[in-house]
């Protein structure tokens, strides 16, 4: 077996065995992990839609689509169980650009947008549905993505910043409150703290997964 199945294998049989441990439907509000605005819970398939801007380097596509598909094992582990399905490359105009515009349920939409204002050259908007995410749109911005293409594929950078992204919509935020000030999405050992127990074998997890 390869070391990639195997962490696989390893990876869904310790969420199995926390969603055991320490699952409630709908997921509680544990502070400071505000579950309130994760997923919508499913089982559910979200569709993932790729802007073909981004096929211009094969690689910055297939790294963004891995940035949110892995966090297929998250949605296990926060009770959320969506499931992250690849919908494949679309072409999206400018009537996506604005705010105002939402993904419809269901869906993630990957695109590019020029002059985009957010931190870093991408953020993200979730649709919502009484409180929690039912869709999202990720943005990025050309004049971010499009320079360093050899540098930025060989780090991982773009799977990291979709990742990133798409952590959003399940709650997580950059930073706890004080006194425990540590970044959330920006390393993936800092995770939220369900419990104790739950913390650590969600950390062993995630840290085979969310960066690769």
């Amino acid at each position: 077996m390869k070391p990639r199945m195997l962490l696989w294998a390893v990876a869904l049989i310790v969420a199995c065995d926390v969603i055991s441990d320490a699952c409630e439907l709908p997921p509680v509000d544990p502070p400071p992990y505000n579950t309130f605005h994760s997923w919508v819970p499913g089982p559910r398939v979200v569709l993932v839609h790729i802007d073909d801007d981004f096929t211009v380097n094969p690689a910055i596509a297939e790294q963004y689509l891995r940035g949110v598909l892995n966090w297929n094992i998250w949605g296990l582990v926060d009770c959320s169980f969506v499931e992250f399905v690849p919908a494949g490359v679309q072409s999206f105009g400018p009537e996506t650009y604005p705010d105002s515009f939402r993904a419809p349920v269901g869906h993630v939409y990957i695109i590019s947008v020029p002059n985009l204002n957010c931190p870093n050259g991408g953020c993200v908007l979730r649709t919502n549905d009484q409180g929690r995410t039912v869709g999202a749109k990720i943005m990025f911005d050309p004049a971010v993505w499009a320079n360093n293409q050899n540098y930025f594929v060989g780090i991982g950078y773009y799977a990291w910043a979709a990742s990133h992204e798409i952590g959003h919509t399940f709650a997580l935020n950059h930073h706890l409150p004080a006194p425990q000030v540590r970044a959330i999405l920006l390393r993936p050992a800092t995770l939220p703290r369900i419990n104790r127990a739950t913390r650590m074998r969600t950390t062993r997890v995630y840290l085979h997964f969310a960066m690769l």
